[in-house]
């Protein structure tokens, strides 16, 4: 296996143009609510968690990331604050750092929160994501989070990928801009997940 995208997925740069304000009262929402001095927090290489960069604190704060898209928006916006990345390879679709030595490496950091996002969201089975290898990088940032927090768009409530990202049993809290499906929202009111709308 190799870390590039699913056919005809659209890269970084794309996804970031998409529902640009959405996402960026979704990512301040999420760091008021979830961030504080102190923590160590995970940030995976979705568009919406990128969007966390600017509402970040400027110190008191460290950061894992996966993304290099993340760090490089970190680096310029909040060079202050320290960050850890794994080795791995590189998407060239998404930027992001998977494979085996980098989900070895991520799988040993605690964190705080972890923030991820998703492609879609299947009402039986939970968020999803197109590339089983950025899959396993995301499921090890979740392992040792404290919390973690599904950022999810509007739209991608409309949408299914091919694999599940992780069960709603491991997902603590979903922000969004748009309620979910009634079907999704009976499976994650079933798990406990806490809604919160902008």
């Amino acid at each position: 296996l190799r870390p590039e995208g699913a056919a005809g997925e659209e890269g970084f740069e794309t996804k970031s143009s998409e529902a640009e304000q959405a996402k960026s009262l979704i990512a301040a929402r999420a760091v008021a609510e979830f961030v504080r001095a102190g923590d160590v927090i995970a940030l995976e290489g979705g568009t919406t968690v990128a969007a966390m960069v600017p509402f970040l604190p400027k110190e008191r704060i460290s950061v894992v990331t996966n993304s290099l898209p993340v760090a490089v928006r970190l680096r310029q916006e909040r060079a202050g604050l320290p960050v850890t990345m794994p080795g791995g390879w590189v998407s060239a679709v998404s930027g992001n750092l998977c494979g085996p030595d980098a989900v070895k490496r991520l799988a040993l950091i605690e964190s705080s929160a972890c923030f991820i996002s998703a492609t879609g969201f299947d009402a039986k089975r939970g968020p999803m994501d197109p590339n089983p290898l950025e899959i396993e990088a995301k499921r090890a940032l979740a392992e040792r989070a404290r919390r973690v927090v599904l950022l999810m768009e509007g739209s991608k409530w409309k949408r299914t990928s091919t694999c599940v990202t992780l069960h709603p049993r491991r997902i603590h809290v979903v922000v969004t801009n748009a309620p979910p499906p009634p079907a999704a929202a009976a499976v994650l009111r079933a798990h406990g997940v806490r809604v919160m709308r902008v």
